[in-house]
């Protein structure tokens, strides 16, 4: 039972994927917390108007199509200007919530804690006879939050963050980024708050072994968003003691 309920936004960037998208709006159907918005981003895909209408088992959603592909970094900022809940979360397209995620995050987050984070599964696929199977799932990151660690390297993934929407509404994507954008945006919002971890396991995020995850695997891309985030945040890098950020 759930006493003075605040309403949770749920984004999904996807695009010509929708054997994982419904999939992963399944995933928030089965929630067990009852007052969440779904907001659908479609990046200039084929259109999704029809198609998840017909589908069952999926939450009431709001979805916003781009006619032409503009990138995840607008597709996140779009969906965050048209949430209306109190605290946003975000799901990638080809992974999946634990019906107990929601309820577990919200039950930690606070004025002192306005950021909270879960844990993972790493959920390892395969491509067989037309559809990808998991068959191996370990636990990758498990770590408690600090400016100095998330400037290392991002080890939250996406979907296991809860936030105060009033900080995403002040804090947007950066749209310089196609690739590492929430990278950057954990990096801006560490600098002023400390990340609350609540150490359950509430969700999985999907690594399909060919290669055919949501961001590609042009290592020249990253190489290029690893070093301008370098050069971004050189103020905050030297004052944590660090000489750089890795770039590879």
């Amino acid at each position: 039972m759930f006493m003075m309920r605040e309403l949770v936004s749920i984004i999904i960037r996807t695009k010509d994927r929708p054997e994982f998208l419904k999939e992963a709006l399944r995933s928030v159907y089965c929630q067990s917390y009852p007052d969440i918005e779904t907001i659908v981003v479609n990046d200039g895909g084929v259109t999704l108007k029809d198609k998840i209408s017909a589908w069952s088992q999926v939450p009431p959603y709001k979805l916003i199509e781009f006619e032409a592909n503009r990138g995840r970094s607008i597709a996140c900022n779009e969906g965050i200007n048209n949430a209306s809940g109190k605290y946003i979360g975000f799901l990638d397209d080809d992974d999946i919530l634990y019906p107990n995620h929601v309820e577990m995050l919200i039950s930690a987050i606070s004025d002192e804690h306005p950021i909270v984070y879960s844990d993972a599964l790493k959920a390892v696929q395969i491509k067989n006879n037309g559809s990808y199977k998991t068959f191996d799932f370990f636990l990758e990151y498990s770590v408690e939050h600090s400016l100095k660690r998330i400037l290392e390297g991002n080890f939250i993934p996406i979907q296991c963050l809860l936030f105060k929407a009033e900080l995403l509404h002040e804090n947007l994507v950066d749209t310089s980024l196609s690739v590492l954008e929430d990278w950057d945006l954990l990096i801006r919002l560490s600098s002023k708050y400390q990340f609350k971890h609540i150490k359950k396991i509430t969700s999985e995020y999907r690594f399909r072994l060919d290669k055919s995850n949501t961001t590609g695997n042009n290592l020249e891309i990253w190489q290029n968003a690893r070093k301008y985030i370098n050069d971004k945040y050189q103020e905050l890098v030297r004052g944590s003691g660090l000489k750089s950020i890795p770039i590879k």
